[in-house]
């Protein structure tokens, strides 16, 4: 037996991945060549995919987006209490937060392979492709690591503003 997705949901998906591409920045991540413009691209680009997912999960949630003077870390913790996006996402979103503070607050801060690491492994097997195609190049891999992360929190929050498509 075939399971087939009908035109409504097919068209529903190709308008997501449409806005979600449109919300990138001219150059995505993975055209970003620096690596400390590229942590911290990458956290505001999910700061605010963050705050658009939880403006629509809240019933006033841009009350708390917008007056709630949240941290990234407590968003991204408000994030996991609806159970929608994945642990292992949440986990890796936690580790790039920790990077991008040691980032703004450690004078001449070098990012590290170990760093890298830390963000992807919460990612499991996708970590492992990632790492095997950046061949051992770090700004491969780190595009590589927050380009999926930022994807899959961006595909939550529009699929979070769409609720006719949602589950």
């Amino acid at each position: 037996m075939e399971i087939g997705i009908g035109r409504e949901l097919t068209r529903d998906i190709e308008e997501i991945n449409s806005e979600i591409l449109s919300n990138l920045d001219e150059s995505s991540l993975s055209d970003i060549k620096n690596p400390l413009h590229l942590i911290l691209q990458a956290h505001l680009y999910i700061e605010f995919m963050l705050d658009r997912f939880i403006t629509s999960e809240l019933p006033k949630g841009n009350l708390i987006i917008n007056k709630g003077f949240l941290s990234f870390k407590q968003k991204t913790l408000l994030a996991a209490t609806f159970t929608i996006i994945e642990p292992q996402v949440i986990d890796s979103i936690l580790q790039l937060n920790k990077l991008r503070n040691n980032l703004a607050h450690k004078f001449n801060h070098v990012i590290t392979d170990n760093e890298a690491n830390l963000i992807g492994r919460p990612l499991g097997k996708d970590f492992t492709r990632m790492e095997k195609d950046a061949n051992g190049c770090l700004i491969c891999k780190l595009q590589f690591i927050v380009s999926f992360i930022a994807g899959c929190v961006a595909t939550n929050a529009i699929m979070s503003e769409n609720t006719d498509i949602k589950e």
